[in-house]
Formats: C-alpha cells, sequence, structure tokens
C-alpha cells in the first residue's frame, strides 16, 4: 500500500459512510460463532473474500478514498468482511504491507472504538504513519508526558469525541475508563505484529501463540498472560509459557500453575521432577490438585506429602484409591522412617492384617521401632507387631523399644509374662513396669523389682494396699 499517495490532510469521513453500513444491521458486537483464522498470504477463503457481503460496494469506496486503493487484496477482505460480520478474527498480516486496512476501516465504519495494542515506540509514530485520519485515532503511552496523557484521557470520556481508532500500550489499557457508550457492547482490539492468542488450539500452531506472548509478557506482566492462556484452556501454551520463567521465579502461583499445566498435558515426569526439586509451590494447594487430578502415577503426590507432612493424607488417599503398590514404593525406597506413620493410617482405614504386617517385614530393622510401637499401642493393636519383633530379637537385636514392646505384648496374652521380667536383661523397668500398673500391679512389682526402682515399688505397693508384699520386699532388701 506504500506505493499508493494520500494527501496530507484530515480524512474527510461523510455521515452516510456510517448510516451506509448501520443499516446492513453492522455492530461493533461480536456474535458467538465460529472465529474467523486468517493467514494473509495463504488463506484464501472464498466465504470471507466474496463480494456478495451488502457493504461490498461501499466498502471499495471508502477505502480509495481512505487509502486511494480502490480494490482490496482477497486477504484484506477477508478480514475486513469477518470482522464487519461480528466474527473473532484471527489474522496474520504481519509480513504484508497495508496490514491496516484490515482494522482502519472496519474501525471506522462500525459502531464504538477500537483498541490497537502497539509497543510503546511506535506510539510517537501513530500521526506521521496515519496521517489522513486526524481527531479520528489517538495514542496512549505511559513514555507520555502525564498533562497530556490527562489530556487525552479526558477527550476520550466525551459524548462528543470522535476518537474511533485509540492506539494503546499494554500497560496503559488498566488506566482507561470510557462510557461503554463510546466503545459499544463489543470492544474491537487489533495487536499490531503477530496476534495474541487462538480460540482453539487446533487452529494455529502453539509456537506462535507462546511467541506473542514472550513478546508482550514485559508490557503485560506474567499474571495477565496465564490468565490469557486459562481463558481459552491452552494448558499446553501455559506449560510452555511458565517454563520460561520457572527457574528465575519464587513466586508460588508460577509454580503451582506450572505444575497443574503440566499435568493436564500429560507431562507427569516434570510434574514429578518439579514437585521434587522446587521449594516455591503452595504445598497444601499442590497436594489437593493432585489428589483431585486423579494422576496414574502417584510419585508427584508423593514427593509433596513426603517433603511437606502429609504422610497419612498420602497413605489414606493410595489406599482408598487401591494404589498399594506405591505404599509400599514410598515405605521401602523412599521413606522407611515414617513407616509408623503409614501404618497408623493403614489401621484407621481398616487394612487388612496381613498386608500390614507384609509392609512392616519388608523393611525390618530400617524401621524405628519406638514411633511405630506408638501408633500401635495407642489404637490397641500391639500384637500386631509380634512376628516383627520376634523377628528382630532372633536377628540378635538388643534395641531397648524392641523389647518393651515385645515385653507388653507378653504381658497382655498372658504368655508366662513373669519369665520374660526375671530373665530378660534388656527391657526397660519403669516403661514396662509403669504398662503392667494398670494390668497386673504384681507383674509392676516384678519389673522394678528387677530394675531397682525403690520409689516406683513402694508407690505401687502403696496405691494398691500391696502391704504384705511390700513387707516381703523390705526384707528383701535387708
Amino acid at each position: 500500500m506504500d506505493s499508493h499517495k494520500v494527501e496530507d490532510k484530515e480524512l474527510e469521513f461523510r455521515p452516510e459512510d456510517s448510516s451506509h453500513f448501520e443499516k446492513y444491521g453492522v455492530s461493533a458486537a461480536s456474535v458467538e460463532a465460529e472465529p474467523c483464522v486468517v493467514d494473509i498470504k495463504s488463506s484464501n477463503n472464498k466465504r470471507w473474500s466474496s463480494h456478495n457481503f451488502p457493504w461490498a460496494k461501499g466498502l471499495e469506496e471508502f477505502s480509495g478514498r481512505l487509502f486511494g486503493n480502490f480494490s482490496l487484496e482477497p486477504e484484506q477482505r477477508e478480514v475486513i468482511n469477518a470482522t464487519m460480520s461480528g466474527r473473532d478474527v484471527f489474522a496474520d498480516v504481519s509480513a504484508i504491507d497495508g496490514r491496516e486496512v484490515t482494522y482502519q476501516v472496519p474501525a471506522l465504519l462500525c459502531p464504538g472504538m477500537t483498541l490497537v495494542v502497539v509497543p510503546p515506540l511506535l506510539i510517537a509514530n501513530i500521526k506521521v504513519k496515519n496521517p489522513p485520519l486526524g481527531r479520528k485515532s489517538m495514542g496512549l503511552s505511559g513514555l507520555m508526558e502525564l498533562t497530556e496523557q490527562q489530556r487525552i484521557l479526558g477527550e476520550l470520556v466525551k459524548e462528543s469525541s470522535e476518537c474511533k481508532l485509540l492506539y494503546v500500550t499494554a500497560g496503559t489499557i488498566t488506566k482507561l475508563s470510557v462510557p461503554r457508550s463510546r466503545v459499544g457492547e463489543g470492544c474491537r482490539y487489533h495487536l499490531t505484529g503477530v496476534q495474541p492468542l487462538q480460540r482453539k488450539s487446533s487452529l494455529l500452531p502453539i509456537s506462535r501463540c507462546l511467541q506473542v506472548a514472550k513478546e508482550y509478557c514485559e508490557q503485560l506482566g506474567v499474571e495477565p498472560c496465564i490468565k490469557l492462556f486459562e481463558q481459552f484452556k491452552s494448558y499446553e501454551g501455559l506449560y510452555f509459557f511458565l517454563g520460561s520463567y520457572l527457574s528465575s521465579s519464587e513466586d508460588p502461583d508460577i509454580h503451582f500453575k506450572y505444575i497443574e499445566a503440566a499435568a493436564k498435558t500429560g507431562q507427569i515426569k516434570e510434574v514429578e521432577r518439579v514437585t521434587r526439586e522446587s521449594n516455591f509451590y503452595d504445598p497444601e494447594k499442590t497436594k489437593n490438585f493432585l489428589m483431585e487430578a486423579k494422576l496414574p502415577d502417584a510419585r508427584p503426590l508423593i514427593n509433596v506429602c513426603d517433603r511437606f507432612g502429609f504422610v497419612p493424607d498420602l497413605t489414606h488417599y493410595l489406599y482408598t484409591n487401591n494404589m498399594l503398590r506405591y505404599i509400599e514404593g514410598y515405605v521401602q525406597k523412599v521413606n522407611p522412617g515414617n513407616a509408623p506413620l503409614v501404618v497408623g493410617q493403614l489401621l484407621d482405614d481398616e487394612c487388612p492384617e496381613d498386608f500390614i504386617k507384609g509392609l512392616i517385614l519388608s523393611v525390618r530393622s530400617l524401621l524405628p521401632v519406638e514411633p511405630l510401637v506408638d501408633e500401635c499401642e495407642k489404637r490397641n493393636r500391639l500384637r500386631l507387631l509380634a512376628q516383627f519383633l520376634e523377628h528382630l530379637v532372633s536377628e540378635g537385636s538388643q534395641d531397648v523399644h524392641v523389647h518393651n514392646a515385645l515385653g507388653k505384648i507378653i504381658i497382655d496374652s498372658n504368655n508366662n509374662p513373669e519369665h520374660f521380667l526375671t530373665t530378660n536383661p534388656y527391657y526397660d523397668s519403669r516403661v514396662v513396669g509403669k504398662y503392667c500398673e494398670k494390668r497386673d500391679p504384681t507383674l509392676a512389682v516384678v519389673a522394678y523389682r528387677r530394675g531397682q526402682c525403690d520409689d516406683e515399688l513402694i508407690n505401687v505397693t502403696n496405691k494398691n494396699s500391696l502391704f504384705k508384699l511390700q513387707a516381703r520386699l523390705q526384707e528383701w532388701f535387708q
């Protein structure tokens, strides 16, 4: 279009131009329909390049007065016809001269105002680049003087404003406060260069969307770009977009949304890596998302729960979803030290004892015995550990916690407890004696006597009126 010269004077915008198109039902409002996608170099869409639209004759006349060109290219006609039909249009016109035709003509002919988003450095060239538009185009940028910005904003809110095209930078969009009557029900947007986002991922390559998001991210900010990808449910685009920021960001929301996008696009290995390595995502939020997502691989959830102390929640999720092999893998390979918490939750979930016993025996000496005993004892399920404890004793264990637990089991089962209390040299007399007090005080006396716990002996005999036994003990001590 550069070959066509126009006079350097304000465009003569005739009232009949607007009314001519309005009578055909042209409006600023978008319609709910399939978006029009145009590659201006190779589209050749006969539907939209047709001359059969009711505004066809007036369109070329107006374009001729505006640009000096009374014959539109088919691809330009496609964009203009689809836009004036109320469709959402995505057009790649970045390599073609005269691309301004595709949005300036509909902007001037349709009701309302069109926003044209441009890089900051191009704002200063608007009047030079488009001299015929005069007062019908304005530019607003943060690089302008504050008084100039205020003047332009003041002009826009006037009902008498003639502005049809407002060139803005991405950072100034949020400053706009224009009455709806000025913009119309469906405000039209145009981004110079490569267009921003596709409505459906099948229509355009995701690489093009990523290119735009990265190009305008500095002006728009990361969060608005994220919202755009989410709006169009382009999780693949969001995954690649956030991937370029992940290593340099400590924002929990960016890390969480990256995990979310990776999970929704089937990038399970990446979800596993980030949940294992990142220190910035929200653990509770991530745990809840992974549980709702029900990924076929539980390793990402295992990473989160193991690192941030959600082991009972993890165990309950794995058991109720019949993912028993992941319970075994976690206890055997990831963190045997948390096996007591796993066993406790399995008992609460009424898991079969055979599975729990097999799980405990599979790690044996790697288990911390004291917390395991505590988890079982507070649920009155100590006998579950009998086989496990006997294995440890047969292997030569002298761990006091092993022998304390075994002694408690023998006392509860009344399997010749006096023999154990008098012959076993490894249990703690105070611990086992206290356990015996509520069950059989005489056994407590045996345990305390073995350990020479004089104060405990006096207390238990006085408390249970064992005065004859107390007198006999005094004789023994003398």
